[in-house]
C-alpha cells in the first residue's frame, strides 16, 4: 500500500513557531510531529511500499529532515504550491497512487490500530466522539459502516468526526472522484475538501468502515501541543543523560547536546538540542532548539528556538529568535 501525508498548509494557528520552521518539523516529545506519524508506519509492519509527502510552505525543511533518515520505503515529494484544500493535494499526488493508500494528515496524533488494514478489502475512517462537533468534518454511521460524511455541519450530523486519518481500498474509484471535483466541482471556503470526494464514493457503493480511537491529540495551537508533549511522554521512558546538580522528574526528554546547570526538570517536559537552561524550574513544557533559560520558574510554556527567557515566572509562550529578559 501507499501513504499520502499532506503537509502543504502554513500552520496558522501554531504562530510564532511556523514563522520559521514548516509545522509538520516543530518539535513534541523531543522529536519532529512528523516523525512520530512515520514512527508508527513503521511500527505497524504493515506493507508499505511509498511515502508521498505534499508540501508546500518550507517544505524544503521536510525534505532535507527525511533525506538523512533510512526508512523500509521509498519516500517521494510533491508540491503543492496553491493551498486549495485537502482533495487537491491527493490530486497532485495522483500518479502514485497506484495501490490502495492511507491518507494521513500530519497534525493527528492518535492511538489507530492500523493492523486490521493488511487483510481490509474496504475503506476505513478514524473516528472520535467529542463534545463539539461543529468544527470537524462529521461521520454518521450504522453497524460499524459510514452512512453520510458531511464537512463541519451545523446543526451537527453526528457527534462522531473524523480525525485526519483514512483508508482507501478502491483508489481508483478515489482517483477519479478526485478528478471529477478538481474539474466540475465547486470550492467551499476557497478550498476542495476531501470529505466530499469521500461522498462522492459513498454514493457511488464504496464501503467504509469506522474505527474509533482512544486517543486524539491535537498539534494545531501551542496549548495543544503541550498536552501533546504530555501525552507522549507519558507513553514510553527516555533516556536522559547524567547531569550533575540537575534534579529530573520524570518523564523527560533531553537532548544529550542540552547544558542544564542548577535546575529542576520535569515532569513532562522535552529539551531541544543545544538548549542552555541554568538556575531554572521547569515543568510541564518544550524548550525548543538552542532556547537560553535562566533564573525562570516556568510552568505550561513552549519556548521557541533560539529564543532567550532570564527572570521570569509562570506561563510563557515565547517565539523563536526572541528576547525576554
Amino acid at each position: 500500500m501507499k501513504v499520502i501525508i499532506p503537509l502543504a498548509g502554513m500552520g496558522s494557528r501554531l504562530k510564532p513557531f511556523t514563522l520559521t520552521k514548516a509545522k509538520a518539523m516543530v518539535a513534541v516529545a523531543g522529536k519532529p510531529v512528523l516523525e512520530h506519524i512515520l514512527d508508527q508506519l513503521v511500527q505497524s509492519k504493515l506493507s508499505i511500499s511509498e511515502v508521498v509527502f505534499v508540501t508546500g510552505y518550507l517544505g524544503e525543511q521536510i525534505e532535507a529532515y527525511i533525506s538523512k533518515k533510512k526508512y523500509p520505503f521509498t519516500t517521494t515529494f510533491v508540491r503543492q504550491t496553491e493551498l486549495a484544500g485537502q482533495a487537491h493535494a491527493i490530486h497532485l499526488a495522483r500518479e502514485y497512487i497506484t495501490e490502495p493508500v492511507i491518507i494521513w494528515f500530519v497534525d493527528t496524533i492518535a492511538d489507530p490500530d492500523l493492523s486490521v488494514l493488511e487483510e481490509l478489502r474496504e475503506g476505513m475512517i478514524y473516528v472520535k466522539e467529542v463534545a463539539d462537533p461543529l468544527r470537524f468534518g462529521q461521520v454518521q454511521e450504522e453497524n460499524g459502516k459510514v452512512t453520510k460524511l458531511e464537512e463541519k455541519a451545523d446543526p451537527p450530523i453526528s457527534f462522531l468526526v473524523n480525525i485526519g486519518l483514512y483508508y482507501v481500498y478502491d483508489y481508483k474509484l478515489l482517483l477519479s472522484c478526485t478528478e471529477k471535483l478538481i474539474t466540475e466541482g465547486e470550492k467551499r471556503k476557497g478550498e476542495f475538501y476531501l470529505m466530499d470526494v469521500f461522498s462522492m464514493m459513498l454514493e457511488q457503493g464504496v464501503t467504509f468502515r469506522v474505527a474509533t480511537v482512544s486517543i486524539w491529540e491535537d498539534c494545531g495551537i501551542p496549548e495543544a501541543f503541550l498536552q501533546t508533549n504530555k501525552y507522549l511522554l507519558s507513553q514510553k521512558e527516555h533516556h536522559v543523560p547524567s547531569l550533575p546538580g540537575v534534579t529530573l522528574v520524570p518523564p523527560v526528554v533531553i537532548h544529550e547536546t542540552a547544558k542544564i546547570t542548577n535546575a529542576t526538570i520535569g515532569p513532562y517536559v522535552a529539551v531541544g538540542e543545544g538548549a542552555v537552561i541554568d538556575n531554572a524550574t521547569i515543568k510541564n513544557s518544550i524548550v525548543l532548539e538552542h532556547a537560553h533559560i535562566a533564573n525562570a520558574k516556568l510552568n505550561e510554556s513552549m519556548i521557541g528556538d533560539y529564543a532567550i527567557v532570564k527572570n521570569h515566572n509562570g506561563a510563557l509562550i515565547v517565539g523563536p529568535h526572541s528576547i525576554l529578559e
